[in-house]
């Protein structure tokens, strides 16, 4: 879809309920796969060497 064309799609919708329509899409195409989802390893919190 070109730029031009997307600005005219999104015209008058809520952008939440975009967000919302594209996390739902993009969980059936990961569930759709067949793979069971992983949940990422947790990392560490970064250490901040600054002063204040």
């Amino acid at each position: 879809m070109e730029l031009k064309d997307f600005g005219k799609y999104l015209r008058g919708k809520s952008v939440a309920k975009l967000l919302h329509r594209a996390r739902k899409e993009s969980l059936k195409r990961i569930t759709a796969n067949g793979e069971d989802l992983e949940m990422p390893a947790s990392t560490p919190p970064l250490k901040r060497t600054g002063t204040r």
